[in-house]
């Protein structure tokens, strides 16, 4: 598996597991940078003619990953493939596909301060803290990602986490695409879903 036309060999039909992509969530995101990036007939041959098996529940989609029943997961996150790993499941992760960008995103975590804190000073003090090199050094290394600050050491992480200088990545938290772009392709690609 090495190209993004590699999911539309015939012999992983039915073989992939993906989050249900027919809801609002990571399923139809991942649909909408698919359609985007590879456009219509890729998709339709992905979704539609490689019958994927979706789900609504991440659990389940390791639970096959791990029986072999559905050994492509498209939607699987870091964070559940790493207890299989530790239970000694062989899994090989792909981060990068040829033919599509390369991606990076804020997620899972994204920092919100409420506008109305019952102690505005207590969420400054943690703000400050968590994005400071010890805040942020704990918080990869608990959750097993990457960070955006150069001065954390990130040797323990899987080279594919980590992002790389001079590469051009597809932002998946880029404004203009959640707000406009990620929104017309998810619309695109339910329609397609409709007509089946």
């Amino acid at each position: 598996m090495r190209a993004a036309k590699d999911l539309l060999n015939p012999k992983w039909k039915g073989k992939i597991s993906a989050e249900d992509p027919s809801t609002i969530g990571a399923g139809s995101n991942q649909a909408a940078r698919f359609y985007f990036e590879l456009g219509e007939d890729f998709v339709r041959k992905l979704y539609i003619d490689q019958q994927p098996v979706p789900t609504r529940d991440r659990r389940q989609m390791m639970d096959w990953l791990a029986r072999g029943t559905q050994p492509i997961c498209l939607d699987c996150r870091e964070d559940d493939v790493r207890p299989l790993e530790k239970e000694g499941f062989k899994l090989m992760e792909i981060f990068e596909l040829s033919g599509m960008s390369s991606t990076i995103n804020g997620s899972p975590w994204l920092l919100t301060v409420a506008n109305r804190r019952p102690n505005p000073n207590a969420a400054r003090v943690f703000v400050n803290w968590i994005l400071s090199k010890e805040g942020l050094e704990i918080y990869a290394r608990g959750y097993g990602t990457a960070t955006l600050r150069k001065d954390i050491d990130e040797s323990y992480l899987k080279p594919g986490i980590v992002p790389k200088v001079n590469v051009k990545y597809f932002d998946d938290t880029d404004w203009k695409w959640v707000i406009t772009g990620r929104k017309e392709y998810r619309e695109k690609f339910w329609k397609i879903l409709k007509s089946r």
